[in-house]
């Protein structure tokens, strides 16, 4: 029940538009030259000095289960990467003891969380330690 008007050519652009024009080449290494680059100290400034611990979780006697225990530094501790790089990149140095079953893993470039395997235990007392110069 089509009518002789209404079917029509198909449209067909007459050509392709042409590419965009660009610009001004620039010639320039990549890194930067060495003038270019912070003065030497300038990163350790901007985040603040030395290495230091901003927060650990948990914290004191707890009296329900815990699913893990973080550490958060103040500074970058390893380089990002893809989640498969960063997840199994150690423990910094850090140690629990007593040692539960279970593994370490980063959460970012700051923040280590030990994951145990079934839990803490119950009515035990840990002490986690992070070694004395541990860099960033």
């Amino acid at each position: 029940a089509s009518e002789e008007d209404d079917v029509k050519d198909f449209a067909v652009r007459s050509k392709s538009l042409a590419p965009p024009l660009s610009s001004n080449t620039v010639s320039k290494t990549f890194p930067a030259a060495e003038e270019l680059l912070p003065p030497a100290g300038a990163l350790e400034e901007a985040l603040g000095g030395d290495l230091s611990i901003i927060r650990c979780m948990p914290e004191g006697e707890i009296k329900s289960e815990v699913p893990h225990m973080t550490i958060t530094f103040s500074r970058p501790m390893i380089a990002l990467g893809s989640v498969e790089d960063v997840a199994d990149q150690g423990s910094a140095g850090v140690t629990i003891v007593p040692q539960p079953e279970g593994r370490f893993r980063w959460l970012g470039a700051k923040t280590l969380i030990f994951e145990p395997e079934y839990r803490f235990p119950m009515s035990t007392d840990f002490v986690v330690t992070v070694p004395k110069g541990t860099k960033s």
